[in-house]
Order: structure tokens, then sequence, then C-alpha cells
């Protein structure tokens, strides 16, 4: 069995178009994203962030970083997740001409902001982390970056030193709850951007309270539009599996965990 599935695919081989069987690139319950420090003057203007938002490109990032083995996020809720909307984030889309205009009108005598990017210093965090400084910088921002260790980066987002922080989300139910409520709910211990809005927190009462699943996962995309109305977070990749499986396996189903059922597979 372990010679029929087996992992992970090697990136490059990924992104050269191999072939390989997609049952085995199904979507991980995860989501990388940056925010901002809500906390600090510059990023309370709704218009620089939705700028920032813009200027990222997204499937760049994902194509050329992750050579292909992640996807551009349209959102917090991941593909895969129970209440997933495709393109629930409007200004997650790469537009480089309007997020020169929201700079041009915000600042048209004003220096641009400078933006410190905070990320784990590791390579891969590294060349997101410039990838993002630089369409940043393109469209009128002032984008350096600032490498941490793990336990300094823990540190420093304990004590809300950040600047716009390399963040993430990753869990083992497909519930849109933890990626609503822990990163963005007023008083949670995972809400590092300091995002307070009492309707998105009524939202998320009113999701929690509802019985019937239809009605919950309603509501919860009415708190993740909300959210995305004051665009506190920047969603950048969603997360895929990237298992190889032999033509042979049958029955074979993988989940947002990276989990499958082995009793329920048959060789051909």
């Amino acid at each position: 069995m372990l010679r029929d599935v087996a992992g992970d695919v090697p990136a490059d081989q990924v992104a050269s178009g191999k072939g390989f069987d997609q049952r085995g690139f199904t979507p991980v319950w995860a989501t990388l994203s940056f925010g901002p420090n809500l906390k600090l003057p510059k990023y309370q203007d709704l218009n620089v962030r939705i700028a920032m938002s813009l200027a990222i490109d997204r499937n760049a990032i994902a194509s050329d970083v992750f050579k292909s083995t992640k996807d551009a996020a349209t959102g917090l809720i991941p593909a895969g997740v129970r209440g997933y909307v495709p393109g629930a984030c409007a200004n997650c889309t790469f537009n480089q001409n309007r997020a020169r205009l929201l700079l041009a009108a915000k600042f048209r005598s004003h220096p641009r902001p400078s933006i410190s990017i905070d990320y784990l210093g590791e390579p891969t965090s590294k060349s997101v982390a410039q990838a993002i400084a630089k369409d940043l910088n393109e469209v009128g921002f002032h984008a350096s970056l600032r490498a941490h260790t793990a336990d300094a980066y823990t540190n420093l987002l304990n004590k809300g030193g950040q600047d716009f922080a390399e963040l993430g989300w990753i869990q083992n139910v497909p519930s849109p709850d933890g990626f609503l409520a822990q990163q963005l709910l007023t008083g949670s211990p995972n809400n590092r951007i300091g995002f307070q809005y009492g309707r998105f927190d009524s939202d998320i009462a009113a999701a929690r309270a509802r019985k019937v699943e239809t009605a919950r996962l309603t509501a919860y995309a009415n708190a993740e539009k909300r959210a995305f109305a004051l665009m506190p977070i920047i969603p950048i990749v969603f997360y895929r599996n990237r298992l190889a499986v032999s033509s042979r396996v049958n029955g074979f189903t993988l989940d947002g965990a990276g989990i499958f059922d082995a009793s329920a597979i048959w060789l051909s």
C-alpha cells in the first residue's frame, strides 16, 4: 500500500505538470494570510488596506513561490470547508491600477506608508514576503522585510509589536468557525490584528446559535462578507494535499486534514 499512496509529490514535479492523480491533490483546511496591525494609525484607513490587498498577485505567489502546490486565496474559508464561498473576498483580485488610484486619492501630497513585513525566517516564508514586498512597492508603498525566529515571532505577536504579519490558520474539522471567529472575533487569543467589530461578533453568535446547518452556513457566509467589507486581514493562498496515488488504487478519498479511510480502498 505504501508504494501506491505516498507523499509529498515534489513541488517542482507538480509545477511541471507530470500528471499525478488529482485524487491526492485535494484542498487542505488551511489558509495563509497576512494581517495589518490595526492598532497602528497607518492601517486604520480602509482604502489603504484595500490597496494592499489589490496589489498582491496571489496567482503568481501560488505558481512561482509554491510551484503550483497552493491555490490563490479568494477568502478566509478555504475550499473543502463547509461554508466555502468562491470569491468571498471581492478585493482579493489582483488589480494594480485600482490600488494605485486608491493610494493616489489618499496620499496626493503626503508620503506613502512604509510597511514592515514580519515573517518567520525560513526560506518559503521569506520568498512569500519578498513577493508581497515587490507587489506593494510597485503600487507605491514602501515595503521592507523583518525576519524572526519562531520564538521571537511568537513574542512579537503576543506583545502586539508586529506591523504587517504572516498569519495562518489550519484545523482538522471542516467548519468555518475557526477561520472566522478564531482570527477575527473580539477578544479571541488568535485575533492578532486587533480587529473589533460588534456587528461581526453578532454574526458569529447568530451562526453558532443556528440549529440547521444550511442556516448556520449562511450566517457564517454573512459574517465573512461583513468582515471583508472592512478588509481587516489579507488572505494569500489556500493549501492543498499533494499525495502521489497509483492508478490501481480505488475508493481513495482524502479529506482536508490529510486523512483517508483505508478500509474503503481496494486495488485493481
